[in-house]
This record gives structure tokens, sequence and C-alpha cells, in this order.
């Protein structure tokens, strides 16, 4: 029976209501995760070419406007009331930490600041959101490292034997975690803020020319015609794409995608062309002369020039790669894997205009540093939009 003052099409208008109510609020998301993406990149390629105006600014603002684009990103994603109330307070605690530091900052960074019962909520606050955010965005691993560091601060001097320290106050905590350049906004932040996003940027521009395709491809012609095949093309697809990436995560999405379905249809098992891959994949982290995150905080803590890390990490990487291709061929030849012949590949015009492009990004990050100039100099000015 109907309810009262039910009349027919009432249920479909409220329907489409509802789904015309959520294409709004996700135009309205992605309006605004696009405007903070476009403040990040104009403030990286900024800080790229003239240098750091403001530490504070720039390391608490670039953790603010990350930890707002995982929130909305996540937000966007399929979830159950409970989830979005916790991403709502999330940011809640985010603003509300970073507006205090803020509040703060002059005397902060003159050393003569004493911290008040709100400053020390407010730290709370934003160190919770930092592991909260931590855990979205990486996973619970490093959430819950993160989270056992925290707690062994504040109460180790209860632990037993020689776990036990000496003990810290809860504001002499908040001062070195939250207000200071010693915690959360340390020489890791500086080092993401002014040499390693311009980097991601810099891999992100060349993935969108497609130009990790182009290099699947030309794998595909140098390695056709060995034994193992399509797997040997993935390990030399990979380490090519890692020197322009650095992450592991984009190598498999941006070559995994088309290698694994050649390796699995040369006769590979799925679990050994996933292997494969992966295991390419996690070497482009050493492959000069984009590398992962930690290298760029390696140059800047021990002071060694970043080029000469380079150097350093080309001859293990190579090793890396060899012995990753003479496991690839015994295991083909342990499958009795015949040789095949393929058919030439034949490049066209926008491919080598691709393939020159990623030459020329590459050779003009490795001149730019030998001349003298700064890693996040050198990736900017490797950026194919500006030859």
């Amino acid at each position: 029976m109907a309810p009262r003052g039910w009349k027919p099409g009432t249920l479909k208008r409220h329907a489409g209501e509802d789904i015309v109510t959520r294409s709004n609020r996700s135009a309205v998301a992605e309006l605004v995760v696009t405007c903070l993406s476009l403040i990040v990149v104009g403030v990286v390629l900024y800080v790229s070419v003239f240098g750091v105006f403001s530490d504070s600014y720039l390391r608490v603002g670039i953790l603010l406007v990350g930890g707002l684009l995982v929130i909305l990103m996540a937000l966007q994603q399929p979830g159950g009331a409970l989830d979005r109330v916790a991403l709502l307070l999330t940011a809640l605690a985010l603003s509300l930490a970073v507006y205090q530091y803020f509040r703060a900052a002059e005397e902060i960074e003159t050393g003569l600041y004493f911290l008040t019962a709100t400053d020390i909520w407010m730290g709370l606050l934003g160190l919770a959101a930092v592991i909260e955010l931590t855990r979205r965005s990486v996973g619970m691993v490093m959430a819950g490292v993160a989270g056992i560091v925290l707690a062994y601060g504040a109460f180790g001097h209860l632990a037993p034997g020689f776990l036990r320290h000496a003990g810290i106050s809860t504001e002499e905590l908040m001062t070195v975690l939250w207000f200071s350049f010693d915690g959360v906004f340390g020489r890791p932040m500086a080092t993401v803020v002014s040499t390693i996003l311009i980097f991601i940027l810099f891999g992100a521009l060349l993935e969108l020319l497609a130009i990790d395709r182009v290099l699947v491809r030309l794998a595909l012609a140098a390695t056709g015609r060995m034994r193992s095949g399509p797997a040997a093309a993935a390990t030399v697809a990979s380490g090519l794409f890692g020197t322009i990436s650095g992450s592991a995560v984009a190598n498999v999405v941006g070559t995994g995608v088309i290698t694994i379905p050649l390796i699995k249809k040369r006769g590979f098992s799925p679990r050994f062309a996933g292997a494969v891959e992966s295991a390419a994949s996690s070497g482009g982290q050493i492959t000069p002369p984009i590398m992962g995150a930690v290298a760029f905080i390696m140059a800047d803590v021990t002071n060694v020039p970043y080029l000469t890390i380079c150097a350093a990490a080309l001859v293990p990487a190579l090793l890396y790669y060899g012995g990753l291709f003479v496991a690839i061929s015994s295991a083909a030849r342990n499958m009795e894997l015949e040789q095949e012949e393929q058919p030439g590949i034949a490049f066209t015009w926008r491919e080598m205009v691709q393939m020159g492009i990623f030459v020329l990004a590459l050779a003009g990050i490795v001149v730019t540093m030998v001349g003298g100039a700064s890693p996040a100099y050198a990736g900017s000015s490797a950026w194919p939009s500006r030859r």
C-alpha cells in the first residue's frame, strides 16, 4: 500500500535529484582538487627556478594542501558515512593544527616561544591527522610505525630494561615533532618541497606524453629475438622508465599493463609475469638520474652532491638489472622455451619524436647538474615544454 501523499513518479524524481546532487558535489570536488593541484604546481615551479622563499610557509603549506588533496580524492571514492565523517574530522584537525602553527610561526622561528595548552592539543591533532593521512595514502604499515614511534616518545620512560629512555614532557615532544623543523616539517619535508616534487611533475609530464608506451615498444624491438622475449623486454622497459619516474608504483602502472600480458602469452605463468614486472620496476628507484625520494634526502643529509650519488648508483643499478636478466634467461631455459622470430617493429614519426623528447630530457638533467645547478633546477630545465 502506497504511503499517504505519495504520487506516481515521486520515487523516480527523488532518485534523479540524488544523482544530480551527487554529480554536482563531484564536480565541485574535482574543481577544488584541480585548483589545489595548480597551486602546488605553481609553487613547485617557482621554487625550482627562484629558490625557497619561506621555509615555514612552504613546508607547512604543502603539507596542508597535500593533506586536503588526499582527503578530497578519498571523498570521491565509494565509502560509508562513518568513513566520510572520519575524513572531514581529519581535514578539520589538520587545518586547526596548521592554523595554530602559523599563529606562532614568527615566535617559533626566533626560538622565544613557549607552548600553551592549546598549542599542545593542536599539535596532537596535527600528528593524528598526519598519521591518518599516511594510512590512507601509503598504508597501514607506515602509519603503524609512526604511531609506535610517537607512543614510544611519550611513554618510553615506562618501558622495561634497555628500552627505557630518560623521559620527555608533552610540551617538549610537541615542540620537536610539530612546532619546529626537526619533526614533521624537518629536512625530509624540505627535500620534498624543494627537489622531489619537481621530478614528480617531470615524470608525470613524460607519462602524459605516453613515452612509457614508446619505451615498451623500444624494449620489445631490442629483445624480441631473445629466448625470454617479453620478460626481458619488461626488464629493459622498466629500467628505461625508471630513469624518469623513480617510483616503483608508477613503473608498474606505466609498463606493466603492456608487459605482463605479453609475458604470460610467451608461456610464463601469471605469478612469474607479476614477479618479473615488480622486480624490474623496483629497480627503477635506484636507476639514475631520477631515483627515489631517499636519494634526494641522502644528498641533503650528507651534503654529498646529488650527481655524485647518481654516479655511485649507476653500477648497482646495472648489476641489479644484469642479475635480473640472468634469472629470467635461466627460467626461460628451464622451461625449454624456444627462441621465436619476432617481426620487425616500425616506429612512427610521432614515436620517434617521443623518444627524442625522452633522450633530450635525460640529457638536459645530466648536463644541467654537471654544470653545477641544483637537482631542482635541473628537473625544471629538462621539461620538454621549456625546450
